[in-house]
């Protein structure tokens, strides 16, 4: 019979001293210890995550007290969100909005331009399709929506760098709509 292993740790623990707990913050980048830039490297990103997650479980806190329980499911729970957040592009390019100030609200109920609404909906009525349609009509498919989301990122980066947040945020709303296309073709072909 093998017996439990308790991991004691406490915030105050000299031993995780070396480094301070990270302060609650909304400020992702600065939580994973990153620039804030949008172009990050995933595996980097993931190797921090793994260190910030391993340091701070709220399972390393079971002894300790009430307080610290707290502080560290809400670090836990931060770490989580951030590394969901800063690892999805769609995610970062809102954050990253978010964190300049960018109603978001306002940006989704801009007009769209109406090529890329009718490019949409021909994109969209080629999924519906796709249930009938053979491998090589969804593997061209999948490949011009992975192109036009390229695009939309590439161009979400040299809005944001050039500090156009407003051409950035109509880019990021664009965005959207090829994400939610990538995410039906993926459902379609799943199904098949």
């Amino acid at each position: 019979m093998a017996s439990a292993v308790v991991v004691k740790a406490s915030l105050s623990d000299p031993t995780l001293a070396a480094e301070a707990p990270p302060q609650r913050s909304r400020d992702y980048f600065e939580l994973f210890g990153l620039p804030a830039q949008f172009d990050i490297n995933i595996d980097d990103l993931a190797v921090r995550f793994r260190k910030l997650q391993m340091r701070f479980h709220p399972d390393k806190f079971v002894s300790a007290g009430a307080v610290e329980q707290r502080v560290a499911a809400q670090i836990s729970a931060d770490i989580n969100t951030g590394y969901r957040v800063l690892s999805n592009p769609v995610s970062r390019a809102r954050f990253m909005l978010e964190r300049v100030g960018m109603n978001l609200e306002k940006v989704e109920r801009r007009p769209m331009p109406g090529d890329f609404l009718l490019q949409q909906m021909e994109l969209r009525e080629a999924v519906a399709q796709l249930k009938q349609g053979n491998d090589s009509e969804r593997t061209t498919l999948n490949q011009q929506v992975a192109e036009l989301y390229e695009q939309h990122i590439e161009a979400f980066q040299v809005a944001l760098q050039a500090g156009d947040f407003d051409g950035a945020g109509s880019v990021w709303q664009r965005l959207l709509f090829v994400d939610k296309l990538r995410q039906e073709i993926e459902l379609a072909t799943a199904q098949h």
